[in-house]
């Protein structure tokens, strides 16, 4: 058809299965509707450590029918690859932010006389806005969720810390009001919230863009090294940041030398680079 066409062949249900009934099913597959094993260029799989050994006995058969020519190996889902680095850099206040997040919606979440209160606030110049809803088990919602606290964070500040103090001070018996108000002392909190949002900014634009229907494997490389070399650029020195991505060798770098003028451990640097690195290049 001189373009890319995209087809569903078969789904197959197989229950406890092992890699070798995998491979036998895909086979009698390819076999059955009349293609050719010589042509398969490629599996895909979710994640990183999914169906390796299915790859392997695929790249096997491949090679007995074309004289040594194995799979193409793409490797894994760089959508999880990216994932779980973000996930990582956001392991030491995650669980704080989610927590509350959690928290402050089921607070005022079918309490409708509290809710008002709230809104009460929100007209001193505040958007008059309701909480998100984040489920910890789906990770990725609590970006959402942070952006909305920030944008009502002068209200959650008077409300927890002023109003009700004032206003309705039996809630200070509640454990509820208690948990959220012993959280909003925390001193870094707010920041907390902003890197949050600020990170999740960073990384969907290339999550989201390879969640589309299209195929896009030509665009990986190129939207994978964008996102590394801003990366990078937030900790590292223009120049630093380019001889990251041309030798890819962190261990080269002299961090105390070639940082940016941040509070940053060598030890913590390292760690990130090499991350970065094997988020893109792995």
């Amino acid at each position: 058809m001189n373009q890319v066409v995209k087809r569903h062949l078969k789904t197959c249900f197989l229950g406890h299965a092992t890699e070798e009934d995998l491979k036998s099913e895909i086979l009698k597959e390819i076999d059955g509707s009349s293609l050719s094993l010589s042509k398969l260029l490629t599996l895909s799989r979710d994640g990183p450590n999914v169906s390796k050994k299915l790859f392997r006995l695929m790249d096997s058969e491949k090679r007995k029918v074309t004289n040594g020519d194995g799979l193409l190996n793409i490797s894994t889902c760089r959508i999880d690859i990216v994932h779980n680095a973000l996930c990582k850099s956001l392991e030491d206040v995650r669980e704080t932010c989610s927590d509350l997040i959690v928290k402050m919606y089921y607070f005022f979440h079918d309490w409708p006389a509290q809710l008002e209160d709230f809104k009460i606030l929100q007209k001193t110049g505040v958007p008059r806005l309701n909480f998100f809803k984040h489920v910890p088990a789906r990770w990725l919602s609590i970006c959402p969720a942070a952006a909305r606290l920030i944008e009502l964070w002068p209200a959650i500040v008077e409300y927890f810390t002023v109003f009700i103090l004032k206003k309705n001070s039996s809630f200070m018996r509640s454990n509820a009001y208690n948990e959220i108000a012993k959280v909003l002392k925390r001193s870094t909190l707010k920041v907390d919230f902003q890197f949050i949002d600020d990170s999740f900014s960073l990384f969907t634009r290339s999550t989201l863009k390879f969640q589309r229907e299209e195929l896009l494997i030509h665009e990986i490389f190129m939207e994978l090294e964008l996102l590394v070399r801003t990366l990078a650029g937030r900790i590292l020195k223009a120049e630093a940041a380019q001889k990251l991505l041309e030798d890819l060798s962190p261990r080269q770098f002299e961090y105390d030398k070639n940082a940016l003028p941040i509070l940053w451990r060598s030890s913590d640097l390292s760690e990130l680079l090499t991350s970065l690195q094997n988020m893109c290049f792995c």
